[in-house]
C-alpha cells in the first residue's frame, strides 16, 4: 500500500544490544510509541526487525524534533517553553 507520505526509520543494530537493559531499553521504547496518538507527539507507524536489526517506522518531523531544536538554541525562552508545553498531551488540557 503507498501512501505518499515521507516516514522517519529509526535503525537500531541488534549487535549494538548487548546488555539485557539495553533490550529492555528498545523494547519500552516501542511500547511508550505504539501507545501514544495525539497531533503534537511523532505519529508510530510500524516496528519490524530482519536478523541484523530493529527497525522503527514514525512520522517524518521535516522542522526537527524538540530535542535538536533545543540543542541548536541552547536554550527556550518562558514564552517558547510555554507554548511547547501546552502542547504536550499531558499538560494541555490540564487547567489552573
Amino acid at each position: 500500500m503507498e501512501t505518499k507520505k515521507d516516514w522517519a526509520c529509526k535503525i537500531v543494530q541488534k549487535s549494538s544490544l548487548t546488555k539485557q537493559h539495553h533490550k529492555t531499553k528498545l523494547q519500552s521504547e516501542i511500547k511508550i510509541h505504539k501507545s501514544l496518538a495525539h497531533q503534537n507527539v511523532v505519529q508510530f507507524e510500524d516496528v519490524f526487525e530482519d536478523k541484523e536489526n530493529v527497525y522503527i517506522v514514525m512520522e517524518l518531523c521535516p522542522n526537527q524534533t524538540m530535542l535538536e531544536l533545543v540543542k541548536r538554541k541552547k536554550r527556550l525562552s518562558e514564552p517558547e517553553t510555554r507554548r511547547f508545553m501546552l502542547q504536550h498531551p499531558r499538560v494541555g488540557n490540564v487547567g489552573h
